[in-house]
Order: C-alpha cells, then sequence, then structure tokens
C-alpha cells in the first residue's frame, strides 16, 4: 500500500506533473516494494479528507522479446500479465486519468 497524502490547496496533478508523480512512486516501490507484485500494490492519494486510488501500470515494451531456438525465424511473443511483474523489475507509472474514489473500507483503514 502506497498511501501519499496531500496538503489543503494543492495543485492538481496536470500533464507536466505526471512525470514528477511517477518517479516518486517508482522510487517508494523500488526501495519499499521491491519484489511485490504490482498487482498486490495499491496507491491511495488522501487530499482534503477525501481518498483517491489510482492503478500503476508498467510498459511490457521494456521487456526484451527473445526469439524460440526452436523457431528463430518466428517474431518473438511476450506474454505478461500485472502479477508477473514485481517492484523493481520495471518502472511503473500512474495512470492519473483512471483515478476513482478509494473503496469504503480502504478509506477506512486508512483513516485508521
Amino acid at each position: 500500500m502506497i498511501h501519499l497524502r496531500r496538503q489543503a490547496g494543492g495543485q492538481p496533478y496536470l500533464l507536466e506533473k505526471e512525470r514528477e508523480f511517477d518517479v516518486a512512486v517508482g522510487r517508494i516501490v523500488e526501495t519499499e516494494l521491491r519484489r511485490v507484485r504490482i498487482d498486490r500494490t495499491r496507491l491511495v492519494v488522501e487530499t482534503e479528507g477525501a481518498f483517491r486510488e489510482y492503478p500503476l501500470n508498467f510498459n511490457a515494451a521494456e521487456f526484451p522479446a527473445r526469439p524460440s531456438p526452436e523457431e528463430p525465424w518466428k517474431r518473438p511473443v511476450v506474454a505478461l500479465a500485472s502479477r508477473d511483474i514485481v517492484g523493481g523489475s520495471v518502472a511503473l507509472f500512474v495512470d492519473v486519468d483512471a483515478g476513482q474514489p478509494a473503496e469504503p473500507w480502504l478509506t477506512q483503514l486508512l483513516r485508521g
């Protein structure tokens, strides 16, 4: 769980700020969540008592595709699922546009 708190009056994330958001989350994952499955990682941003959850994604093109030794003439295929990706194995990005209000049980847990 990555729980970020934004101060009241914080700016909404703009296009130029999204990259900074990705870098900050990437550093947290790299240092604190290394080898934790990405599909088990949740990012929640708290702003003025409202909790919003954002999905973490990765670029599958970063994984090298290797041709099969048995059929080197065929184009290699990379099949990945989020359960195959762990923290520290690939750069992550935050899908800001897909952010949704956090589920009530998660909000209660974080308010603790």
